[in-house]
Formats: structure tokens, sequence, C-alpha cells
């Protein structure tokens, strides 16, 4: 497996129901009566569908003979992702250097190979949709799970709505999270549930509340409250619901701890955001101070590190990070973000012995190019062309010539 996460045990709530309904769906899909092998979970940002679909993972792990983790969110993710699946599953093909042809190693294992579960993660925009339809008709040998914020797949995937958590499954969740790390009060669980419903019942917003009130410790459900309640004109100030698509409390939640993050905190995040979010590696950020303020922003959960020592920041975290930043301040941001890919020693990108260092970094370089390509920041060009090398001696020629393309024009 390449499961991205460990299970988070007794956390985890709320989901039985729907976790029965999926097993059921996925292990009937043979039988007389069909139901798809292809379900797709949608549901707001930050509902929780990747998180439940690990889960569904690692408690059905022993059914299938691999479980495999694909981030799906673009055409190049997608690519570069079932092309890692040959190092993980050990063919031959692993020593080769194009990546069509690792994919296609990939796929044709999956074909003659049935019994595995394939999450394919992220599957946000219609062309990410696209992309991933494509590619269906090849996984008919295992089961396939996708998550996405989009519901009208075709006839050949279920879709499954993931809902917010209910009440008390919020309340359980908040008090569970924080025990023996909150100042306690008589009133813990009715504030516990006045917060849950405030909140929506939105797994991320309480994800966020729960970590902000154990790192405080000093703090009750209620000071927490009333934090939020405060700051609900001021959030007002940059939100936009047709822009950000996420609800109010999302925002709200991630306002009442920026307040705590030190500014040299604060400007890592407006940093971080312009980047994929894809695991970041730490060899980006090489001085004291960047690491001081990553551990202030990992303190908050606005960041977290995986088992790999890469940097995970949330696409949430990015998209409302972005939303905030003033069109002045921009540029600025976008020039810190492209400082930290740019000296990066990545080494010749025709060098196949460099693909170490790129492989990590490419959709990095690619975010961040095009970003400072819409902020004006002309200096990008040589990455640009490098990132050209790159994708032409991978085979991937589409990607390639646009990146050419628009170095040459600059």
């Amino acid at each position: 497996h390449n499961l991205p996460y460990r299970s988070i045990g007794s956390l985890f709530k709320g989901r039985e129901d729907f976790m029965t309904d999926l097993h059921c769906r996925l292990q009937n899909s043979q039988s007389a009566q069909v139901i798809m092998a292809k379900q797709a979970i949608h549901g707001l940002g930050g509902i929780g569908k990747t998180r439940l679909a690990v889960e569904y993972a690692w408690k059905h792990q022993a059914d299938y003979r691999a479980t495999l983790f694909v981030v799906a969110d673009t055409k190049m993710n997608l690519s570069s992702n079932l092309s890692s699946l040959v190092n993980l599953l050990d063919l031959p093909e692993k020593e080769a250097i194009e990546e069509p042809l690792r994919v296609a190693a990939a796929l044709r294992w999956l074909e003659a190979n049935p019994g595995w579960l394939m999450i394919l993660d992220n599957v946000d925009s219609p062309e990410a949709m696209s992309e991933v339809n494509q590619i269906l008709p090849r996984l008919q040998n295992g089961h396939v799970l996708i998550t996405s914020r989009q519901s009208n797949w075709t006839s050949t995937v279920d879709a499954l709505g993931l809902d917010v958590l209910d009440e008390q499954t919020a309340v359980d969740f908040l008090m569970e999270k924080t025990q023996g790390k909150r100042k306690t009060s008589p009133t813990d669980e009715a504030d516990a549930r006045d917060l849950a419903n405030e909140l929506g019942g939105l797994a991320l917003a309480l994800e966020q509340a729960g970590a902000y009130i154990s790192r405080m410790r000093r703090t009750t459900f209620a000071d927490y409250l009333r934090r939020w309640r405060e700051q609900q004109a001021k959030v007002r100030e940059w939100f936009d619901v047709n822009v950000m698509h996420y609800p109010r409390s999302v925002a709200v939640t991630w306002e009442t701890s920026l307040e705590q993050i030190s500014e040299a905190g604060i400007t890592m995040l407006k940093t971080l955001c312009w980047l994929d979010s894809e695991p970041i590696p730490e060899d980006l950020f090489d001085k004291d101070e960047d690491m001081e303020a990553l551990a202030d922003l990992t303190d908050y959960s606005m960041v977290k590190w995986d088992e790999d020592g890469m940097l995970i920041v949330h696409r949430l975290v990015q998209d409302v990070t972005r939303s905030r930043i003033a069109e002045d301040e921009k540029k600025a941001c976008v020039e810190r973000a492209f400082g930290c890919v740019d000296g990066y020693e990545l080494g010749n990108p025709t060098d196949v012995r460099s693909w170490a260092r790129w492989e990590p970094v490419q959709s990095h370089a690619a975010c961040v190019v095009a970003h400072a390509d819409e902020v004006g920041l002309t200096a990008v060009s040589r990455l640009m062309n490098n990132l050209g090398l790159f994708f032409k001696e991978k085979c991937v020629f589409d990607q390639s010539e646009s990146l050419y393309r628009r170095a040459l024009q600059i």
C-alpha cells in the first residue's frame, strides 16, 4: 500500500453507516444485481472525503492484494502518480524514464492482477474528472474509490454524497480530541454542543477547533466560541462565497487561529499558498527562521509533516490564505515562493541522475511558475525552460511545449 495517512482510530466518528453502505456497494459489485465497483465520494471541501477513503482502505486492507492512493487533481498529477506505482509494485518498468511507458505498465498490472483498491483523490475540477473518466475503462479488475467535489459523474460511477457530521458526533469528537488538553468547565458538554452547531458539523472546522483548543490548553470551548463569534464581521470583509466555494465556518475557524500565529508564520503561510498541494520537500526551507515559522504553523495544524519528512499544506488552507492577500501584496508573496523553488539545487533536467531532485519539486515548480506569470513576475523564464526540458525528457510533450512557448514569449 501507499496510503498517505495512518488511521486516526476512535477519533474517526459518525461515518459507520456510510462506511457500511460503501462496503456493501463495492463488495456486491460482481453480483447479479450489479452495484458499481467505481464509487465517487462527493461533497463540500473540508467535509472529510479523503479521510473517509483512507479509513476505509485501512479497515478493509486485508480484503485487497493492494491498496493504492493516487492524487488525481490534475492531468499532470494523475499521470505522475500512476507512473510512481511501478516502483511500489516493483515492476520492470521502474527503470524506465518515459512517464507514458511507466503509466502503461501500471495500468497493465491493474488489468492483469484483480483484487485491488485504488483511491483517486481530489478529482475536483471538470478537467480532472475528464482525465479520470478516460482511464476508468482500464480499471475493471478492482475497486475504485474517487473523492471529489463533483457530483455529476457518468453512469459508470456510482456517486455517494458525504454530509456533515451530526451534532452528537461532533460533540463527541471535540470532547475526545481535547481531553486532558483544554481548560475544563462544568458546562463543557453544553459549550461543545454550541461550538459544534456553530461550526456546522464540518469535519475540517471541527479538527481545526480541536487543535486550537488543545494547543492553547488554558482555553475552554466557551472561550473559543466567543473568539469565533467576534471574528465574523472581520471575516466578511474578505470572504466571497463565489470565489472560495467554502462555508464561512472554515474561514472563521482559521481566522481565530491566525490571530495566534507569529508574523513569520503568517509570512510563511502566504508563501506556501502559491505552491502545489502535493507534499513539499523540507529542503526548500533551509534557514533557521523558516523552520521556526513552520513549527509555529505546525502547532496550529495549519501545516503538518508526513512520515517521510515532507511538508503537507491542505489545499483549503492555501485557497483561503490566497483570498486574504491584498492585490498589491500578491507579487511579493509569489516572488518569495518562486525564490524557494528557484534556489533549490535541482540539477540538469536532462540528466536522469538529477531526477530524484526534480520529481518531488516538479509540481511546485509548475504551480509557482503559473502564479508568477499571472502576477507579471518575468524572472521565471529560466525555471519555465528547465521545467520544459524535464517534461520533454520524460516524454510529456504537451506540457513541455506550453512551457517552452511561454518562456520564449517572455
